[in-house]
């Protein structure tokens, strides 16, 4: 069957010839070109294959694949490893020098002659410049910055990418503080490199703090150690940077360089180049907590000494009280004693003067008593006589009778009342006997309890003061005790911190007296020279570095690993 004829057809591949020529004509020049990579494969002959994008508002806007020779992908990849450190890999913004090619059976293709570093390393910058304007225009950009420093390390988070290099450096330190219960590290593993980074580091963060509203951490580190300065674009990611910020716990970043900065660095709460600086800083905060600590120790121990000293001094002033207290109370319970003795006596005195007193006055009494009825009887019988006178005329038998009546009477009167004042006598003489012992028994009772009163209150007062100081003393031993035992625990923790530190400095010098051995042993010319090789000199020991400078006829010295040897240059081929 044949094709049905049609007039003015081309064919397609006439027609994509024409497309050819007219991108040839048109486009043939090399143009410089920006664009995003969304592919970067290098092959086994060095041939660089890539797929390229254009974005507008978020949105893919323009794509297409290109390629750069061998020849021209071994120059281009070197620069720009030392540009940037790193290979070209998806998600960099690049500038390529290209010329635009189209053929009939592959299609359209850029054909790369030049990949520009300087260009990446700065859309990187200017990638952070545009993350740092909106992190302050929102008001995270200094949140970490506001947060305290801690005042001790004895809990800390890291997170680091699993087996890094950088992790073993801080571990090596690290280790040994949380062996001797300094520190106690929790790992977090997290991806620090790839598209999948900050999603894993702010994964590895929620972790941390959901374990540190459980048990608080003082600081929480983030550390990478070494990689390429491209690896670090991953890392400039605005949502990771207000997850950094918004933690309430200071962060602090190793990721392993000294020039290039990150994001999560100008962020962060402190930044240093390296995860061993950052321990480091640990290390040299625990020496630094442990100076403090002697200082306090020194400053404890001058206070414990004059706490001492005043306490000696106030015991002092005490026993000198107390001796003069007591000194005092005795003198004054003699002083009473003597007092109480003196009114005895005096008392005895007045007592027996009252009662010769008393005495006299009853004896006088009698006798006036005696005399006054002497006195009556006699003016009785006087006026009897002059009644019996007068009626003697009238009987003489009856006054006779009554005479000798009345004198009865008289005679009987006198005897009574005799009798009667003798018994007055008698019983006051009984009395005064009997008051005199009773009275002379009150005061001596009165005597033995003034006497056991001021034994009693001078036993109260030793047994008193006695026990103020033994009182006193107890409260200063064990004052003084409980200081000694304090800082006793904290020479203890310092001893322990010390040990750990220099423990932890002389392995850290081992370990880099190790590494400078293993460098030098690298470097070192007699290993290069075992090899095979040798040094060619002058006799006056001059290097020669090429044929060039050897002249013919000139001594020469040939230096191998184990010796030298003499020779003469001869011709040269060149």
């Amino acid at each position: 069957m044949s094709e049905p004829q049609v007039k003015g057809h081309v064919t397609l591949h006439a027609y994509l010839l024409n497309v050819q020529g007219l991108i040839k004509e048109h486009l043939g020049g090399r143009t410089w070109v920006i664009a995003e990579l969304t592919e970067f494969n290098v092959r086994s002959n060095g041939y660089c294959h890539m797929a390229l994008i254009d974005a507008v508002d978020g949105k893919e806007a323009a794509k297409c694949t290109a390629t750069m020779f061998a020849s021209v992908a071994n120059l281009q990849m070197t620069a720009f490893r030392s540009v940037t450190g790193s290979d070209p890999a998806p998600g960099m913004k690049v500038l390529l020098n290209v010329s635009a090619s189209f053929h009939p059976q592959y299609g359209f293709k850029l054909e790369v002659f030049q990949l520009d570093g300087n260009y990446t390393l700065g859309e990187m910058k200017a990638r952070v410049e545009q993350i740092v304007e909106r992190l302050k225009a929102e008001g995270y950009y200094s949140k970490q910055k506001q947060l305290a420093s801690p005042s001790g390390y004895w809990r800390v988070a890291v997170i680091s990418p699993e087996n890094a290099a950088g992790l073993g450096d801080f571990r090596q330190d690290a280790d040994c503080l949380n062996r001797h219960g300094l520190v106690e590290f929790a790992y977090y593993d997290a991806v620090f490199q790839g598209e999948k980074s900050p999603a894993s580091i702010k994964e590895a963060l929620r972790l941390a703090f959901a374990d540190h509203q459980r048990t608080p951490f003082d600081a929480v580190c983030l550390i990478r150690g070494g990689g390429a300065k491209a690896d670090l674009a991953w890392l400039n990611d605005y949502s990771l940077a207000v997850w950094v910020c918004r933690i309430p716990i200071p962060v602090f970043t190793g990721i392993g360089h000294e020039r290039d900065e990150t994001i999560l660095d100008l962020v962060a709460h402190t930044r240093f180049d390296t995860p061993s600086k950052v321990v480091g800083a640990l290390m040299r905060h625990l020496q630094h907590e442990a100076q403090e600590l002697q200082r306090d120790i020194d400053r404890s121990g001058i206070e414990v000494e004059r706490l001492v000293s005043l306490e000696e001094n106030r015991l002092q002033g005490l026993d000198s009280r107390y001796r003069h207290s007591v000194h005092q109370q005795i003198t004054g319970a003699i002083h009473d004693f003597k007092d109480n003795a003196a009114r005895f006596d005096a008392g005895i005195k007045r007592l027996l003067h009252e009662q010769a007193l008393f005495l006299q006055r009853t004896q006088s009494s009698i006798d006036l008593l005696i005399q006054r009825l002497l006195a009556e009887a006699s003016a009785q019988l006087v006026d009897w006589g002059q009644q019996y006178r007068l009626s003697i005329s009238q009987t003489e038998r009856g006054a006779t009778e009554g005479l000798l009546h009345a004198w009865s009477e008289a005679s009987s009167l006198m005897r009574t009342l005799l009798q009667e004042e003798i018994t007055r006598y008698r019983q006051a003489y009984h009395s005064y006997q009997r008051l005199v012992p009773a009275m002379l028994s009150h005061e001596q009772t009165l005597l033995q309890q003034s006497s056991l009163r001021t034994q009693e209150l001078s036993n109260r007062l030793l047994d008193q003061n006695h026990l103020e100081l033994q009182h006193a003393g107890s409260k200063v031993g064990s004052m003084v005790g409980a200081l000694v035992h304090s800082h006793e625990s904290d020479l203890n923790i310092l001893r322990q911190r010390y040990a750990s530190a220099v423990r932890s400095a002389v392995q850290a010098e081992e370990h880099r007296l190790d590494r400078y051995g293993v460098l030098f042993s690298a470097l070192d010319p007699r290993a290069v020279m075992a090899k095979g090789f040798a040094l060619i000199k002058s006799q006056e020991g001059k290097l020669f570095h090429n044929a060039a400078s050897v002249e013919a006829g000139v001594e020469l010295l040939i230096q191998f690993h184990d010796g030298q040897v003499q020779a003469t240059a001869g011709g040269r081929d060149v």
